[in-house]
C-alpha cells in the first residue's frame, strides 16, 4: 500500500523541492543517502550498501548534475577492487574539482579515495592510506571526511588507541598534486568508546570534531572539540559540551562550522534510555574562547525525534535534521518520516523559520548538506516502490531543495514566541540552565501548515491506494 500524500511545510525560507536523486536501479539495503555533499550544481550521494560486480555491500557513490531545470545522474564511482562489505561511500566531501570518498569495511581494511574532475568527468587520483605501524588490526578510518583546499581530515572514530575505540582524526595535506599524511589528532581527555572523529567540520584554519560517545559526568553525554592550525600544526583549542550533560545524549552527533560559529547536534538515539527529542547547540568564538549562545529544539518535538542527527550552519541560516520526526498522520505512515528545521537570525537569537520534509520519506534528515541556496537531504532508509509494485526496503534516496533564507520575515516563524525577543541571548527560556532556547509551542496563527493535520489525516485514509 502506498500513501500518495500531500506535502506539508511551513512557509519561511521558501524551501521548495527541486529534485529527487535516485540510483539507476533501487536495491534493498543500499542505503543511498547515507552520506551527501553539494557544491554549486554538483551533488554527491553515497550508497555504501550497494552491490557492485556481484560483491554484496561493496558500495558506490553517485554524482548528479543540475542543468538549470533538472538533476541528472552523471556518474557512478566505485572502488577499483570492489569487495564484499567494503562499504565504499560511507562518507563524501567535495571542494571544487576534488572529491573525497570514504570506505570503511566491516572487519576489513579502510581507505579514502581522491577523485579529480576534468572535462566534466571524475577520475581517481589517489588512495589515501594511514601509516600506523603500531596499530593492530589495521586502522578503521574513512567513516567521516572533511575537505577544504589542500587540507583533508579523515575520521577514525572506531580506531583503537591507549583507550579502547577512543578515536582519531588524520590530517592530510596536498602539495604538487599529491596528498600526504601530516598529523594525527586526538582528544586531550579521550575516554574509551568516545568515538572521536565521528563528525568533522573544517573551515580554514579551524576544525570542530565530534566525540558523541564520550563519557563525562554521565555515560555517553558526548562532546565536541575545536582545533586550530598555526604554523602548519593543528592543536586542540577548546572542548564544547552541553551545559547540562545528559546520559546518552550523544552531543557531537553532527557538527558544522562557519567562521567564528559552530553548531553541534545531540540526537539522543532511541537505542539508549531515556528517549528524548534531541537538541542542537550554537557556539560563538570571541577572544579565543568558545561560548554557548543558544540551545535549539523542535517546537513540536517528541521523544525519539533524533533532532540534531544532522546539522548545517551558515551565518544566515541554521538547519537541523530530525530523522525520527513524525509529520504525517498515523494512518499514513509505516514508520518514521523525518523533517528538517530551519532557523534564521533575528534580534540576536536564532528563531524557527521553516520546517520541510517529503511525504514519501522514511528517515528524512539523516544526513544534510547545504551550499548557497541549495540543500541536499539524505534518507538512507527510503522505501522504493517501482512501477511493478515491488517494495524495496532501505533502498535510500536523497532530495534537493532550493531555499531563500532572506525570505524569512519578522513574524513568519514556526514557533510562537521566537520573534518577541523573550528567548534572546543571555535569557533563560525555561530550561533552567541559563541558556537561551528556541520556543516550545508551535504557532497556530499566521503562516502555519499548508493543511491542518486533521484534514490531512482524512485525506490519508481516502488516498491509501495500491499502485497499478
Amino acid at each position: 500500500m502506498t500513501f500518495l500524500g500531500v506535502g506539508t511545510a511551513f512557509a519561511g525560507i521558501g524551501a521548495e523541492q527541486q529534485g529527487q536523486l535516485s540510483p539507476p536501479q533501487p536495491e534493498s539495503r543500499a542505503f543511498l543517502g547515507q552520506a551527501v555533499a553539494v557544491q554549486g550544481d554538483t551533488a554527491v550521494v553515497g550508497s555504501p550498501g550497494r552491490d557492485v560486480d556481484g560483491n554484496t555491500r561493496a558500495g558506490s557513490v553517485f554524482v548528479y548534475n543540475y542543468d538549470g531545470s533538472t538533476w541528472t545522474r552523471q556518474q557512478e564511482l566505485t572502488s577499483p577492487d570492489p569487495e564484499r562489505d567494503a562499504q565504499f561511500g560511507r562518507s563524501v566531501a567535495i571542494d571544487g574539482d576534488t572529491l573525497l570518498l570514504g570506505q570503511s569495511s566491516i572487519g576489513g581494511a579502510s581507505s579514502v579515495h581522491v577523485f579529480n574532475r576534468s572535462g566534466g568527468t571524475w577520475s581517481r587520483q589517489q588512495i589515501l592510506n594511514i601509516d600506523e605501524p603500531d596499530i593492530s588490526p589495521e586502522p578503521a578510518y574513512g567513516l567521516e571526511v572533511a575537505l577544504e583546499g589542500d587540507t583533508a581530515l579523515l575520521g577514525a572514530p572506531l580506531q583503537r588507541g591507549d583507550n579502547s575505540i577512543a578515536g582519531f582524526v588524520y590530517v592530510f595535506t596536498r602539495s604538487g598534486g599529491t596528498w600526504s599524511q601530516a598529523q594525527r589528532l586526538s582528544a586531550s581527555d579521550a575516554s574509551a568508546e568516545a568515538q572521536f572523529g565521528d563528525s568533522i567540520s573544517l573551515d580554514g584554519d579551524l576544525a570542530v570534531i565530534g566525540a558523541p560517545a564520550l563519557d563525562s559526568s554521565v555515560d555517553g553525554a558526548g562532546a565536541a572539540y575545536t582545533f586550530q592550525k598555526s604554523g602548519g600544526t593543528w592543536s586542540q583549542q577548546h572542548k564544547l559540551t552541553s551545559p547540562e550533560p545528559k546520559e546518552y545524549a550523544h552531543f557531537g552527533s553532527d557538527v558544522s562550522l562557519d567562521g567564528s560559529m559552530a553548531l553541534v547536534g545531540a540526537r539522543s538515539p532511541s537505542a539508549f534510555s531515556p528517549a528524548r527529542p534531541g537538541a542542537a547547540y550554537v557556539f560563538e568564538q570571541s577572544g579565543g574562547t568558545w561560548n554557548l549562545t543558544q540551545q535549539l529544539s523542535a517546537c513540536d518535538g517528541s521523544e525519539d525525534d533524533q533532532f540534531g542527527r544532522s546539522v548545517a550552519l551558515r551565518q544566515d541560516l541554521v538547519l537541523v535534521g530530525a530523522s525520527g520526526a513524525e509529520v504525517r498522520p498515523p494512518m499514513a505512515r509505516a514508520g518514521d518520516d523525518g523533517a528538517v528545521y530551519a532557523y534564521t537570525p533575528q534580534g540576536g537569537s536564532w528563531v524557527h523559520a521553516d520546517k520541510f520534509f517529503n511525504e514519501s520519506a522514511n528517515n528524512f534528515g539523516t544526513t544534510l548538506a547545504r551550499d548557497g541556496e541549495r540543500v541536499v537531504v539524505g534518507d538512507p532508509d527510503f522505501v522504493a516502490q517501482p512501477e511493478d509494485g515491488e517494495v524495496i526496503t532501505q533502498a535510500g534516496q536523497a532530495f534537493v531543495f532550493s531555499i531563500d533564507p532572506s525570505a524569512a520575515g519578522g513574524g513568519d516563524t514556526v514557533c510562537e514566541g521566537d520573534p518577541s525577543g523573550d528567548t534572546g541571548i543571555g535569557t533563560d527560556a525555561g530550561n533552567g540552565d541559563g541558556v537561551p532556547s528556541s520556543g516550545s509551542g508551535c504557532s497556530t496563527s499566521g503562516q502555519g501548515p499548508t493543511m491542518p493535520f486533521a484534514l490531512l489525516g482524512l485525506l490519508g485514509l481516502a488516498m491509501m491506494v495500491r499502485r497499478e
